[in-house]
């Protein structure tokens, strides 16, 4: 579980002080999505700066105010917070955003889990580089391009993204796949996070996102909207019957976080454990991330 926060204005002169202190506050309240590590993207609209460390949102926004304090010309600022579910934290190349490219051209945030990364990294005859499962999401899009789809129908699990390249420093992609994604739309700005209460202190309407979903995000608004098909789905390829007997405490835990994400409930069938989709109330998903 990890959290996911951006805004981005048509202004002129870049994110007014309005804008800014309302994204360190959504980013305060992110902290509700992970502890273990925060980090930032911020456009100045001629480049863009990054900075990310082991430590919780709330004392990352000091961080934010002294290297990155309120100025005109800010074109957006994206963030995030870590709860880490593969990667060490406290190894900082596991952190987000993620840079990748020889360059440091492309770099960006992912809130999800994604179970295919070790079969990506053979298919694309790649060295893991990073613990941290986001590693794959980046290096595809790196790979294939930021106008690409391609890199969404490879990966398996959930990925919700924000991402930007130094080439393109005024714009970021905004990418929606299983998790909680708001976007809220104001007279001069945009902003999305992984829950809606987020940006309570600016006026605006929420509009959903639809599921599959890419958008590119400039200062003038949403300019495009790319539906992609994903990859068949985890429970379909891969599906593991995992007894929870087996497991023992260590399910448990991955139980208890997977529901304080996903806020489904969790029923037990022959000894198997399984899912209940909120939306269809179905059975059909077995679980495949806990450890084994």
């Amino acid at each position: 579980m990890c959290g996911i926060i951006g805004v981005i204005t048509e202004n002129k002169e870049g994110l007014t002080a309005e804008h800014y202190d309302a994204f360190k506050d959504a980013w305060r309240k992110a902290e509700d999505r992970g502890t273990h590590a925060s980090g930032y993207i911020a456009s100045t609209g001629k480049r863009l700066e990054f900075w990310k460390w082991a430590r919780p949102s709330s004392d990352s926004v000091a961080i934010l105010e002294s290297v990155m304090p309120y100025r005109k010309g800010l074109r957006f600022l994206l963030a995030h917070t870590r709860w880490a579910t593969s990667g060490d934290p406290e190894d900082n190349i596991n952190n987000h955003p993620l840079v990748v490219g020889p360059g440091k051209d492309l770099m960006g945030i992912h809130n999800g889990v994604i179970i295919n990364k070790e079969d990506l990294l053979d298919q694309m005859k790649w060295r893991e580089q990073r613990g941290v499962d986001t590693e794959i999401i980046f290096r595809l899009i790196h790979r294939f391009g930021m106008a690409s789809l391609k890199p969404f129908q490879m990966l398996r699990g959930l990925f919700n993204l924000a991402y930007t390249a130094r080439k393109t420093p005024g714009e970021f992609n905004l990418v929606r796949k299983g998790n909680p994604l708001t976007l809220k739309v104001g007279k001069d700005f945009l902003a999305f996070g992984s829950m809606d209460h987020y940006w309570q202190s600016l006026e605006g309407n929420n509009v959903p996102i639809e599921d599959n979903t890419v958008m590119r995000v400039t200062p003038n608004g949403i300019a495009s909207i790319k539906k992609f098909k994903p990859a068949s789905e985890w429970w379909e390829q891969r599906t593991r019957t995992i007894a929870k007997r087996d497991c023992g405490s260590e399910m448990d835990e991955w139980e208890r976080l997977y529901r304080q994400d996903h806020q489904e409930a969790f029923v037990d069938s022959d000894g198997e454990a399984r899912m209940i989709d909120p939306e269809t109330g179905s059975l059909e998903r077995v679980r495949d991330l806990w450890p084994q």
